[in-house]
């Protein structure tokens, strides 16, 4: 299927930009990356995604970006 996933303190290095999260889903054939919390022991969202490009850097609770753009 042409994925990858990456869970529990995942990272993703490419370029100049990091991105850090709970839950990392990589698809190669649509060129897209999800990133995603996961739930703590206690139920809480923890490891929110972190996506870092340069001086910019943000934090959500999902997000999607198309890896085929930043090329």
């Amino acid at each position: 299927h042409q994925k990858a996933y990456l869970f529990n303190t995942a990272s993703v290095y490419y370029e100049d930009i990091k991105l850090h999260a709970g839950y990392i889903e990589i698809d190669f054939g649509k060129d897209l990356v999800f990133a995603t919390s996961i739930k703590d022991s206690a139920g809480k969202d923890s490891q929110l995604p972190v996506f870092e490009q340069g001086a910019d850097k943000f934090t959500a609770g999902k997000m999607t970006y198309n890896f085929k753009l930043l090329i």
